[in-house]
């Protein structure tokens, strides 16, 4: 066993109790409390069982750093790749539909509740799971068994590039557009607010859209810190399409372990800037 390797294995046992019990705080949360049922926050479901599965999965990486000298199968070279990925994009997936959400509840206020509707939300629940399952698993086509070596170099480069144009750039575009044009919104609606008459009719107006902002705000931070530490990962992926680099595995290894860090980071963020995640949170422990 080199350093690197007892390294990622002592994190990963580090991790995976975390991002278990964060991520299981927030779907107990979301069932118990009254307050915090909303289409928003059973997106922010979604995402917590996507990020409990990351955490689940992680023993799979374990196990792949242990037996990969003697790993004579594709499907167990690259399942643990192919799976992280399929999390990953069930998790963009959910941060762009948190985001058309909010975009959604600013722009249409009185059809929201028709527009946003709990069956549609499960529907592209189940929508995303199976579509990332779906683009994920591409690169494990056209594979065979006994390769020579247990690597990340025996995906081939097409699905890689149809994972990446099909299932990641759209949702990030979705989730760029959206929160641009929320917080542009906001600042305006807070422009017209100003040109209220009434002192008290301004100042509720003014709470309101305070209010607001600071939960798009906190969905803002969420998807940073996804992008920040999902990003070098697929950057990664991206440069070795692109070029003829070969990014060794223990750096590739190391990018897929701070994507998994993520997985941890959401309940913590949740708790911080929700008053009623922060009291539901306290009720449960």
């Amino acid at each position: 066993w080199t350093p690197e390797k007892i390294a990622a294995v002592t994190l990963l046992s580090v991790l995976t109790p975390f991002i278990l019990g964060g991520n299981l705080l927030v779907i107990i949360a979301v069932a118990k409390c009254r307050r915090l049922k909303s289409t928003t926050n059973y997106f922010l479901v979604c995402l917590a069982i996507a990020d409990i599965s990351t955490g689940l999965f992680a023993p799979l990486y374990i196990a792949e750093e242990m037996l990969r000298d003697g790993i004579t199968s594709s499907v167990l070279c690259l399942g643990p790749h192919c799976l992280l990925m399929t999390v990953c994009g069930v998790s963009v997936m959910s941060l762009a539909a948190i985001a058309y959400d909010r975009y959604t509840a600013l722009t249409r206020p009185l059809d929201y509740i028709n527009v946003m509707t709990f069956k549609k939300m499960l529907a592209f629940s189940v929508f995303a799971w199976v579509y990332s399952a779906l683009i994920a698993w591409l690169p494990m086509m056209r594979l065979h068994d006994n390769p020579p070596m247990c690597s990340f170099h025996l995906i081939r480069r097409e699905p890689l590039i149809v994972l990446l144009s099909c299932l990641f750039l759209p949702a990030y575009l979705i989730i760029f557009f959206c929160y641009s044009r929320i917080f542009c919104i906001a600042r305006d609606h807070v422009d017209a607010i100003a040109a209220v008459q009434s002192s008290l009719q301004r100042q509720i107006e003014l709470n309101f859209v305070a209010k607001d902002t600071k939960y798009a705000k906190t969905l803002a931070i969420v998807m940073g810190f996804f992008v920040l530490l999902w990003l070098p990962y697929q950057l990664c992926l991206l440069t070795e399409l692109v070029s003829d680099v070969v990014v060794d595995d223990w750096v590739r290894g190391f990018l897929a372990l701070l994507s998994h860090c993520n997985s941890g980071i959401n309940p913590w963020i949740y708790a911080f800037r929700n008053q009623d995640f922060k009291r539901a949170f306290i009720d449960i422990i």
